[in-house]
Order: structure tokens, then C-alpha cells, then sequence
């Protein structure tokens, strides 16, 4: 994540950065230039042990590369209608079924934002507490999750109409045309991974494309995509059974190219896992650990 820097002075950066490479929070002090704000002296009192989070930085935490929430609202309401006009191409809905659709998912929308103010505001009255700071960090993770991988889940208003909405014949259309739609998508995601890794491991055209075929055939689309996509095909590819790849790959030193890429992504297992992006049956790995260190994290849209 990398924030303008417009908006942010040098610490805030380097707060920032060190979040990255650390998966915590670390912080430095925050001067205050008294000429300049009339205020110094009273956001000084407030300031506990020289520690101190800018207000701006909630935003970056919680949206990402989006930046805000009020383009992250805009976006959203965008893909609701999209979504909704999909799924009357496929079930032809009647416009009372269209009216409960949308209802539904401006309450997953508000719902989600509600949650949002209950954390930015319980971040205002601690970021300058560092003890106090660093449960309420912890509890932003969720909302991060949300916006990565959408609002739209299957525990979400607008699945559950959907379902309770939906007669069985545009049930039928609807689950037929959503698993097309994945596993279309889920191509894509593989022939961009698979063209990545075979750059790094040299591969040849015929290589790749048995590759992506075993991936395809051994696997399936995962419930949610994500920023985290590349990692979750070459973890699957790392858990396929080491002769199916040497079959295909059966040069020593391409191999072993290809296994350090693999290597790297097996172990984000429990990182996958913690964020809903793999199945029950993918690891028996659970809990909420950190991005391990060292990892080069590509993200694909």
C-alpha cells in the first residue's frame, strides 16, 4: 500500500512502511510545529509517550488502494447495479424481485459502513494510546477483508434474497450462470499465473499450457477471488502431487526455478486460510498469523 505523498509527511511514511515489512504497527514521535498551529500545545498534552497515529491513515488501512470511503461507496453501488442487471439477464426478474435486490444490498452497504464509523471512531479515541491502539488495529483486519474480497458473500442480505427471492427455474439460470462466470474468471487467474512463474522458470509455450491444464483439471474456482489470487493458484499447484508436475516439467533446473516460487506460496497457507481464500479441506493450519516476512506479495486484478 502506498500512500501520496501529498498527504503524508515523512513519518506517517515510515510508520507506514514499517507496518508492511513488520505485519504490526510501529511508530515513531510526531513533532508539532508551533508557529504553525495555533494548537501545539494542547495536541502535545495529548500526545502519550511521543505516540501518535494520524487521523488519515484509518482511511489507507481499511480501503487500500481505493484510498477513502467515499469512493470505495461509489464503487460499490456501482457494482450492485451491475450485478443486479446480471442476474435479470440470466432470470428475467420481475421488478418487485429487482426492488427487494436492491434493498438488499444497500443494507449489506450500510451495515458495512456502520461497522466501519463504530472502528473509526473507537480509533480516534485511542491512536494516541499505543496499548489501547493496538486491539483496535486487530479489529480494523475484518474490514479490510470485506473490501478485499467484497460485500456481496454468501452470509450477505443480498445472497440471502437472493436465495429466498429467486423461483426455482431462475434459481436454476442463476447458480448455472455464476459457476460459469468462475470458472471463466478462474482461467484467467491461472493463465496469468501460470505465464508469470513460467516467465521466472522458463518455460516453453507447451509447458505452460500443460500446466495450466493440470491446475484447471486438479482444482477448482476458489468461493471468493481476491488481491491475493496469484498466491492462492500456485498454493493449490504447490499441493499437487509432485509427479503430475514432473511430467510436465521434467528439466532439473526448470524444476527447481518453479519449486522456489511454489515454496514461497505453500507457506502463505495459513495467511490464505485466515482470510477466507482457501477451503476447510486446503490446510490444517488455522488462526490469524501474519504475512510471513521475506514474501513478495503479487497482486493480481
Amino acid at each position: 500500500m502506498k500512500p501520496p505523498s501529498s498527504r503524508l509527511g515523512p513519518w506517517t511514511l515510515a510508520i507506514l512502511l514499517l507496518i508492511v515489512a513488520a505485519g504490526r504497527p510501529a511508530w515513531g514521535q510526531i513533532e508539532i510545529d508551533d508557529d504553525q498551529d495555533p494548537n501545539a500545545q494542547a495536541q502535545r498534552m495529548q500526545i502519550q509517550n511521543g505516540f501518535m497515529v494520524g487521523e488519515e491513515n484509518f482511511d489507507l488501512w481499511v480501503f487500500g488502494n481505493v484510498r477513502s470511503g467515499t469512493e470505495f461507496r461509489r464503487r460499490i453501488d456501482a457494482l450492485l447495479t451491475l450485478q443486479i442487471e446480471d442476474i435479470d439477464r440470466s432470470c428475467k426478474l420481475t421488478e418487485d424481485q429487482k426492488r427487494k435486490l436492491l434493498l438488499a444490498g444497500r443494507g449489506d452497504v450500510k451495515r458495512f459502513f456502520d461497522r466501519v464509523e463504530e472502528k473509526r471512531r473507537k480509533f480516534l479515541l485511542v491512536r494516541n494510546d499505543q496499548n489501547k491502539f493496538n486491539q483496535v488495529f486487530q479489529e480494523i483486519r475484518p474490514l479490510q477483508l470485506v473490501v478485499n474480497t467484497g460485500l456481496f458473500s454468501e452470509t450477505s442480505l443480498f445472497r440471502k434474497t437472493i436465495q429466498r427471492t429467486l423461483d426455482a427455474s431462475q434459481m436454476t439460470n442463476y447458480e448455472k450462470a455464476q459457476l460459469e462466470r468462475k470458472q471463466f474468471r478462474y482461467r484467467a487467474k491461472v493463465d496469468l499465473a501460470v505465464a508469470m512463474i513460467g516467465d521466472t522458470a522458463g518455460l516453453g509455450v507447451e509447458q505452460r499450457r500443460q500446466l495450466v491444464k493440470l491446475i484447471l483439471d486438479e482444482t477448482k474456482p476458489p468461493a471468493k477471488f481476491g488481491q491475493y489470487d496469484y498466491h492462492v493458484v500456485l498454493y493449490r499447484l504447490s499441493r499437487l502431487p509432485e509427479p503430475k508436475v514432473r511430467a510436465i516439467v521434467d528439466n532439473d533446473i526448470q524444476y527447481r526455478l518453479l519449486n522456489q516460487q511454489l515454496m514461497q506460496s505453500k507457506g502463505l497457507g495459513p495467511f490464505l486460510k485466515s482470510n477466507g481464500l482457501l477451503g476447510d479441506d486446503e490446510t490444517g493450519e488455522v488462526g490469524e498469523p501474519p504475512m510471513p516476512r521475506g514474501v513478495r506479495v503479487r497482486v493480481l486484478q
